[in-house]
């Protein structure tokens, strides 16, 4: 397994197709290595896991960032920093938002063909507001004759 050869594309394939994994950085003390970012392993003939040197991954999409060069003629490596995954991250969270909120938005247009909005969003009312509104329900039920909605 050489890093200096690798592209992103293939760290994120190889991620996903369980090749690879993400591994959890104990130095890490940035607060992206929680739950955003990890480090990127493979598992050994010996079942211990080799961290793929240069490489961080997004723990949502799996996509593949170096951090450092590859190795010069002796052997070291030029850091990158981590500017690349946290602009990543800022896009990437941002999707898992919006996909979080447009479930919810149809969570609650399936509600609302059985509940009205504006039933189950009375605390955001205003007090006079809410009286007039119980007060509304009350007199529909009453005219309507179901005493068993009262509850």
């Amino acid at each position: 397994m050489d890093a200096n050869t690798l592209i992103a594309q293939q760290i994120q394939s190889r991620l996903k197709s369980k090749c690879f994994e993400l591994v959890k950085n104990e130095k890490g003390n940035h607060e992206i290595w929680k739950n955003d970012a990890a480090l990127i392993g493979k598992k050994n003939e010996n079942g211990v896991i080799d961290v793929l040197e240069g490489w961080v991954a997004c723990s949502y999409c799996y996509m593949g960032y170096i951090t450092h060069s590859k190795n010069n003629s002796n052997g070291k490596r030029k850091n990158f920093g981590l500017n690349g995954i946290h602009d990543h991250l800022k896009q990437c969270k941002s999707k898992l938002k919006n996909n979080l909120i447009n479930n919810q938005v149809q969570n609650a247009q399936t509600t609302s063909g059985i509940q009205p909005k504006f039933a189950y969003n009375k605390s955001a009312l205003p007090e006079k507001y809410k009286l007039k509104l119980k007060d509304a329900e009350l007199k529909f039920v009453v005219a309507a004759g179901l005493p068993n909605l009262l509850i």
